[in-house]
């Protein structure tokens, strides 16, 4: 951080750190698929927003981590100079969250956090082995959040919120 150097009014030469400038906010958006996490990443970058995609709930299970990295490594390729987060949801399974551990492991993870809703116990055990992989881990994904679930126009959704500038959808 910086300091500011300012006059007092007697002369004396006085100094105070820097304000650090603000970040946007992140948005976070839920997707379902490729279609769906381009069209919030093109809003976001349209609008300068930094960008929290988040995948269904328990996508892990069904859709699995590698499809996830892939459709988030598709938007960094396509994105460059966008700020992306991810979060995969892994519902109620330690399975899963191993799974997309594994993955990170291996180095070629573009998954950031995980959510996660085990016992506490449980949590503590996945959160250390996560931090251990520069993997945050959630009890839940954070929100609000626009679910682009039901949106027959993806894009035309994230317009519209981004527009309204509410922060649920």
């Amino acid at each position: 951080m910086g300091l500011i150097l300012s006059l007092s009014k007697d002369g004396a030469h006085m100094t105070r750190p820097a304000r650090r400038p603000e970040r946007p906010a992140s948005w976070n958006v839920i997707i379902h698929s490729l279609d769906e996490a381009l069209a919030a990443a093109e809003a976001a970058s349209a609008s300068a927003r930094r960008l929290r995609l988040i995948s269904a709930r328990g996508a892990a299970l069904s859709a699995g981590p590698g499809w996830f990295n892939a459709v988030i490594e598709a938007i960094r390729e396509r994105y460059p100079g966008a700020v992306v987060e991810s979060v995969l949801d892994c519902g109620a399974s330690p399975g899963a969250v191993m799974a997309a551990l594994r993955l990170a492991s291996s180095g070629g993870s573009a998954i950031d956090a995980l959510a996660v809703r085990v016992r506490p116990v449980t949590r503590a055990k996945l959160a250390a082995m996560a931090k251990s992989l520069g993997v945050t881990l959630y009890t839940n994904p954070p929100g609000p959040a626009l679910d682009l679930l039901d949106a027959a126009d993806p894009a035309g959704a994230c317009a519209a919120w981004l527009k309204r500038g509410k922060r649920r959808a």
